[in-house]
């Protein structure tokens, strides 16, 4: 009955946490202005993001671009570079398109904005957010193991 019991607890655990993402990785790329394809650089750092989640589950990539310019122009602009860096995750890294988030957010200012100055052309910063998931559900078979150890004398 015990056993049940904890393994109920696991579940609601893991169930409950199931949509809390943690940023676990960030990175930025610029481009130049007028630009949307991807440098060597960019390809390159992109590819250090993605190899890092092969294999693992409960992760989302979060795409947002932003551009210099005004108006609906700007947002369609950054809208194109966020969907090259998608387009790359998926074509080159098979990442599922339903684990990415992209939004193209024009000239709308973020935190680094009041820090510096802006860019000429435009950038594109991508997070990689994981939830705790498959730590949670690994640790499913045997709860009781880590307060037995911590009781074991040294």
């Amino acid at each position: 009955m015990q056993q049940a019991t904890t393994r109920i607890q696991t579940v609601e655990t893991v169930v409950g946490n199931i949509d809390q993402y943690k940023a676990s990785n960030q990175t930025e790329i610029r481009f130049r202005p007028g630009q949307v394809t991807l440098s060597k650089n960019a390809k390159d750092a992109i590819d250090e993001m993605a190899n890092g989640v092969k294999g693992q589950h409960g992760y989302i990539f979060e795409v947002q671009g932003f551009s210099a310019g005004k108006g609906q122009a700007a947002i369609q602009t950054s809208q194109k570079m966020a969907e090259s860096v998608v387009r790359y995750l998926v074509l080159n890294h098979e990442i599922p398109v339903y684990r990415i988030y992209l939004v193209g957010m024009g000239n709308a200012p973020t935190s680094e904005d009041a820090k510096t100055k802006r860019i000429s052309g435009g950038r594109v910063e991508i997070s990689l957010l994981k939830n705790d998931l498959e730590q949670l559900s690994s640790n499913t078979g045997a709860p009781a193991t880590t307060s037995d150890q911590q009781q074991q004398p040294k």
